[in-house]
């Protein structure tokens, strides 16, 4: 027995309670939250209330999921809305609304202040990339155009488009044309949240500008419009109805004709509207205007102001108005505060949510990171045992794991937010999408450097220039290279040839990465059934040429050697595959092909304090019992301590659906080595019935496992001094397994005699 004797094991049930409640809560909750998101997401659509016009009066109309931010009418009265929420665009088509999202236009629209405008049945709308048109079949993106926040008219076959920086740009004939906008006293900004520049256009063909005052375009040139002596600076544009121009300076209405030449001026008190002004927006028809105000529809015929009954009593205003084909109102209203209180109800929850839902993780996070601590040191304790050290990789992921995750977590948040404003710096007008982009960027690279360990300087090493790198590049330099292929994949939709997979790439990966380990398994699987060890070794050369010295490929190796009787071999690539940051179970495995090819050698106490690093790791491993009840019954010695871990081999008591599984079916070995011990203990009556459960048991397609249970059969005949169907066991392990370990052990066993047997 060893002499470094392993520390107790501390208590640890063989399933994990303390996780499976609090991520029932965490379902529990999470579930609730989306319930209530889609609750307050309903309710917030019908805080925005469409009303449509007809003979019969108002009809409420259908709201589009998210807010309903503008509503525009074309000639054959397709209504188009501009969203915040699900998509950008949507169109009505008398039932239901038919959305349009970045996937639909190929740009992001997600500028808050951004327009779109109408031409006939076509649509325009800036985005940061450029103006986006669909003309009735699909959408067009126009990089060359202004790609800012933007004020955007169209008509006749043109459009105008303007950012806050004063960039113009103009589509005629087919082509687009840009230039800064130089006006006399007018200076343009950087900084979109100082204010954006608005945009009308008059049937006549004119463009108005509204920017440190009031500008006109008349096909020509612009020129600055004045209301006598006002330069208008402090005036706020409206928009263009039928023929005149309207503006507000929130006290008072004025409006324009389309040559710039007449005003007409208008009190709150001739308006019959409240002060401030407030008017968002104006449409005409038929001689009639009409003013969308907080309180409500004014209309105007030329002469008399009125305000119109609301159109339905959810609403106390009017925020967006158009004008239909056949002179018929659509209207965005301003919900009542009765109906807001609905809606402030749900919102304190939707808020407090999140931050359970925060705290659970968190919680959870951190017992797991204990849990992780605990179950690292047992391996650690393990492999200590086993080998009498400890692998530099174990003593750098204790250290991960006590802090790696809090540095890399605090590292990337922190590092995001000063990134990206640094990145807002540069460039003004960085989407937001780059916080995820830089995220992921310093979490990998922190991972990546927390994964890199130290090298151990030799005395061969050179001194100065020249000298190695401090750290073992080797291993994580293969990772990196298998990383960057994983990468290479996912991006294979920008190759022409395979552009039809865009959309499709994150199943796609991940039906290559199942399908890849699935043809590895089966190949090596395959190969070892028919005992072709060579070939299997080069199946797991083949397909972890990414990372050939990793935890999985070597342990993989380290078994095949070892079912192929190549014991020095098995031993050194297993020994390396104990050198992992991890203590993943693949090390259970590791310690106990170890353990087996150890005994091989006839080194009987290192194999047994690898069996029993493999137990103390992980204490649900039954299999290391078989290694061990095997070597005694070799050395037959202690027979009734060897038939007592036999017993184990199959006690799957107290143990998880996934540890039983890890655990697989071993009641070929059970049989065999059971009928071994009991011809060992004289008791042959038994022995015939154990080693025909064994051959019922064992799958007679894996020609190693058969010759296995042949091998032992005969070894339990051997016992009982039954030479000649001992014999015949062996010859059939021989015969099954010629070049593997359970054939070249048969061949030993046949050139024993029964003397031996019995002296040894």
């Amino acid at each position: 027995m060893p002499d470094n004797l392993l520390p107790p094991q501390p208590e640890k049930p063989a399933r994990n309670p303390w996780l499976s409640w609090p991520m029932a809560v965490v379902v529990l909750v999470g579930g609730g939250y989306l319930f209530a998101l889609r609750s307050m997401e309903s309710r917030m659509i019908n805080l925005h209330f469409i009303y449509h016009q007809t003979a019969n009066g108002w009809e409420r109309v259908r709201t589009p999921a998210g807010y309903p931010d503008m509503l525009r009418v074309t000639q054959r009265g397709t209504v188009w809305a501009r969203t915040w929420g699900k998509s950008s665009l949507a169109r009505f088509d008398g039932k239901a609304w038919r959305y349009f999202n970045s996937a639909d236009i190929g740009a992001s629209t997600s500028y808050k202040d951004s327009e779109f405008a109408l031409d006939g049945e076509e649509v325009w709308a800036p985005t940061e990339i450029g103006v986006i048109h669909f003309d009735g079949r699909g959408w067009q993106t126009y990089k060359e155009a202004a790609s800012s926040e933007g004020a955007i008219v169209a008509g006749g076959g043109e459009v105008w488009v303007i950012d806050h920086t004063g960039k113009l740009s103009h589509f005629a004939a087919g082509k687009w044309t840009s230039q800064k906008l130089a006006l006399e006293g007018v200076a343009w900004t950087e900084k979109p949240d100082e204010g954006n520049p608005e945009l009308a256009r008059t049937p006549n063909g004119n463009v108005w500008l509204v920017w440190q005052g009031l500008w006109r375009f008349d096909g020509s040139s612009w020129s600055r419009v004045k209301a006598g002596t006002d330069g208008l600076e402090n005036t706020r544009l409206i928009g263009a109805a039928g023929d005149r121009v309207w503006l507000s300076d929130n006290a008072e209405l004025r409006s324009v004709s389309m040559d710039g030449k007449h005003w007409s001026l208008y009190t709150a008190g001739e308006s019959g509207m409240k002060q401030p002004l407030i008017v968002s927006e104006v449409a005409a028809a038929g001689g009639r205007t009409w003013f969308a105000t907080l309180d409500g529809l004014v209309e105007f015929d030329g002469k008399t102001w009125r305000t119109l009954p609301m159109p339905g009593k959810e609403v106390s205003g009017v925020r967006r108005v158009a004008v239909g084909p056949g002179g018929e109102l659509w209207v965005i209203g301003v919900p009542t505060p009765q109906t807001l209180q609905t809606f402030r109800k749900v919102l304190p929850f939707t808020l407090f949510v999140p931050v359970v839902i925060i705290g659970l993780l968190t919680w959870i996070v951190w017992r797991s990171g204990r849990r992780k601590l605990q179950q690292h040191r047992l391996l650690t304790q393990a492999v200590q045992h086993a080998t009498g050290e400890v692998p530099d990789e174990l003593q750098k992921g204790e250290q991960a794991i006590k802090w790696g995750g809090w540095v890399t977590t605090v590292g990337t948040a922190v590092g995001t937010i000063v990134g990206y404003a640094f990145l807002r710096r540069v460039w003004p007008h960085a989407p937001v999408w780059w916080v995820p982009v830089i995220a992921a960027a310093l979490h990998m690279g922190l991972s990546f450097q927390q994964s890199l360990t130290r090298r151990k300087p030799r005395p061969s090493d050179p001194i100065g220039p020249g000298a190695p790198s401090r750290y073992d590049w080797g291993k994580t330099g293969r990772a990196v290279a298998g990383g960057a292929f994983v990468i290479l994949l996912w991006n294979a939709d920008r190759f022409p040839a395979l552009s039809f997979m865009r959309g499709w790439m994150f199943w796609a990966v991940l039906l290559s990465i199942g399908v890849y380990e699935g043809l590895a398994t089966s190949l090596m699987n395959g190969a070892l059934k028919k005992g072709q060890y060579d070939r299997a070794l080069n199946i797991i050369r083949l397909f972890n040429f990414y990372n050939p010295s990793g935890v999985e490929a070597l342990r993989a190796a380290g078994h095949v050697q070892l079912l192929a009787g190549r014991y020095r071999e098995a031993e050194y690539t297993l020994r390396g595959s104990i050198a992992s940051a991890q203590a993943r179970e693949s090390y259970g495995s590791a310690l106990e092909f170890l353990g087996d090819a150890l005994m091989e050698q006839g080194r009987y106490d290192e194999a047994m304090r690898s069996y029993e690093a493999a137990l103390y790791a992980f204490s649900w491993r039954r299999r290391p019992y078989r290694g061990m009840a095997e070597m005694l019954l070799r050395q037959g010695k202690q027979t009734e301590q060897a038939l007592e871990w036999i017993e184990k081999i199959v006690d799957f008591a107290g143990l998880s659906f996934t540890q039983r599984k890890s655990n697989g079916r071993p009641q070929d070995d059970y049989w065999a080595l059971k009928a071994w011990a009991l011809a060992r203990m004289g008791r042959g009556g038994e022995v015939a019935a154990a080693i025909d459960e064994a051959l019922k048991a064992t799958d007679k397609n894996v020609l190693p496992d058969l010759a296995t249970t042949y091998y032992r059969a005969g070894m339990a005949m051997q016992a009982l001094g039954n030479e000649s169907a001992a014999r015949d066991y062996f010859q059939r392990a021989v015969d099954l397994d010629p070049a593997g370990r359970r054939g070249t052990l048969a061949k030993a066993a046949m050139r024993t005699n029964s003397v031996w047997e019995k002296v040894g």
